[in-house]
Order: C-alpha cells, then sequence, then structure tokens
C-alpha cells in the first residue's frame, strides 16, 4: 500500500470520528454504536460489495487500456523511426543535392556535345553527298553539251557539205550515184 492510499484510508476514518467529537463537544449525547461504528460498517460492506462487483471490469478496463497505451505507443515509436528515416533520407539527399547538379550538369554538357558531334559529321555526309550528287550532275551536264555541241557541229559540217555537193554535184555525178545504188539492190536479190 502506497503513502496516497494509506493518507486516504486514515482521513476516511477519522473524518467521522472527529465529527463525533465536534457533536460531544456541543453538549449532545451520541449513541457511539448507532451513530459512528454502523455507518463506517455499512460504508465497508457497500465497499467490499462493489469493489468485489466491479473488480474485473475495472481490472479489464485498465488492462485493455494499458495494451491500448502499449501499442499507441510502440506505434508511435515505429512511426517516428520511420520520420526519422525519411528525414535523414532528406538531409542526405539535401546534402548530395550540389553534387547530383553538378552531375547532371556534366551529364548533360557530355550528351549535348555527342549530339552536336552527330550533327557536325551528318552535316559533312550531307555535304559530301551534295557535293558528289553536284559534281555527277555537272558531267552530266557537260556530257550533254558536248553530245548537243557535236550534233550542232555535225550538223553544220553536213549543212556546209550539203551545199558543196549541191554547187559541185552535175547530171554525170547522179548518173553515177544511180548506177552504184542499182548494182547494191541487185547484190540484194
Amino acid at each position: 500500500m502506497n503513502k496516497k492510499t494509506f493518507t486516504f484510508l486514515l482521513l476516511m476514518f477519522l473524518a467521522p470520528a472527529l465529527l463525533w467529537a465536534s457533536e460531544e463537544a456541543h453538549g449532545g449525547h451520541v449513541n457511539y454504536y448507532k451513530e459512528v461504528l454502523f455507518p463506517y460498517i455499512n460504508f465497508f460492506i457497500l465497499f467490499f460489495i462493489l469493489f468485489l462487483a466491479a473488480k474485473k471490469p475495472i481490472k479489464d478496463f485498465f488492462l485493455t487500456r494499458s495494451k491500448e497505451i502499449a501499442a499507441s505507443l510502440d506505434q508511435a515509436a515505429h512511426e517516428k523511426q520511420e520520420v526519422l528515416t525519411r528525414y535523414q533520407q532528406q538531409e542526405n539527399r539535401l546534402q548530395n543535392i550540389e553534387k547530383e547538379v553538378l552531375e547532371l550538369k556534366a551529364n548533360f554538357k557530355q550528351q549535348g556535345e555527342l549530339a552536336r558531334k552527330k550533327l557536325i559529321e551528318e552535316s559533312k555526309a550531307n555535304a559530301k553527298s551534295i557535293q558528289e550528287m553536284s559534281s555527277r550532275l555537272a558531267d552530266q551536264e557537260l556530257l550533254r553539251v558536248k553530245e548537243f555541241l557535236r550534233e550542232e557541229s555535225v550538223n553544220s559540217v553536213l549543212a556546209g557539205a550539203s551545199k558543196v555537193v549541191k554547187k559541185q554535184f552535175n547530171a554525170q555525178d547522179q548518173a553515177r550515184l544511180f548506177e552504184n545504188n542499182l548494182e547494191r539492190l541487185e547484190v540484194f536479190k
């Protein structure tokens, strides 16, 4: 029994005695058994009955309540640990954020450099392809111009030769040409 419980019980026993003593001081005659002892006995009987009736529910209530408190404390401790873990992770991340930013910058720079090199290579390849195509087109155009000039020169030579032949072609030449063609035709027969 602890001190608080002992003090409470002592006051409960002494309070009626003090009241009885104060009544005696005023000159009243009190039947000790009837007015002092029986109320104590009634009180202890009522207290004992209430104690027996309420012992199990009160005990169950306090056991349940203590289990709930223990469970909530465990849960709070677990949640506290999770929060501390997340806090530590965020703290580490914040400490490493500058490093991550530098790594991202370096990564972006490297990717940009690779993309630039790729674009330069593609541009060079396209330029080379365009140069080859223009060279082929120029060669084709040159051949076409040469062929055109050759035809023009042949046509002009033929026209000039035709004029010369017409001027110098006489009846005797025409008869000889006619006989040559007839001989050729007779061979084919």
